[in-house]
């Protein structure tokens, strides 16, 4: 970016919050990061599991209630 000389950097200015206000920002975004990890899993979790059963569903080799028992069951 040869547009930004030294200077720029130099002159520019930054708010810092204080120290109240980081530790309630920490606590929300830390939960929010939680939640997204959390989804993201369950997410993955529930794409391997369609993946898994879904061409046995097609193909006839497995009924609805097999499926399910194998899912109940965690295999």
């Amino acid at each position: 970016m040869g547009h930004i000389k030294r200077h720029h950097l130099t002159d520019a200015k930054m708010a810092i919050p204080g120290e109240e206000l980081m530790v309630k920002g920490t606590e929300v975004l830390g939960t929010m990061l939680d939640r997204r990890i959390n989804a993201r899993k369950q997410a993955r979790i529930l794409a391997l599991t369609r993946d898994a059963l879904l061409p046995t569903l097609l193909s006839g080799e497995i009924e609805l209630p097999e499926a399910e028992e194998l899912v109940e069951g965690g295999t």
